[in-house]
């Protein structure tokens, strides 16, 4: 699992890494550049934990058992409730939101694809 060192930065400098951070993420422009960030900027472990908090979040807003997600994602039940804790603020809530759109666009150019596929 990934350590934080225990040697603080100050917080002025702290605030202006986490806003310059903050603003690299929004300046992301696609699926690409957002695969090649995280890939070069995470290692497997960090990615893996965000990969999986994410799919907790997407199971227990599809009403997934803690048992069924602990099983499919490998992960415990106390990080499950964490998680469940968590989706109550913003940003989970923005990437469920997010996620259910793309989702729904594809079905809907599913449909569309298939009325003009067979309306040939």
């Amino acid at each position: 699992m990934a350590q934080q060192s225990k040697r603080k930065l100050s917080p002025s400098l702290e605030k202006e890494l986490y806003r310059t951070f903050f603003q690299v993420l929004s300046d992301i422009r696609d699926k690409k550049e957002a695969e090649d960030f995280c890939n070069d900027f995470f290692t497997e472990t960090e990615l893996a934990l965000f990969i999986k908090r994410l799919g907790i979040a997407v199971y227990l807003d599809k009403k997934h058992s803690y048992n069924h997600i602990s099983r499919n994602l490998n992960v415990s039940t106390a990080t499950i409730a964490t998680v469940a804790e968590q989706m109550k603020d913003g940003g989970f809530q923005r990437a469920l939101e997010l996620i259910k759109t793309e989702q729904w666009a594809e079905k809907l150019s599913g449909r569309i694809f298939k009325i003009f596929k067979n309306s040939k």
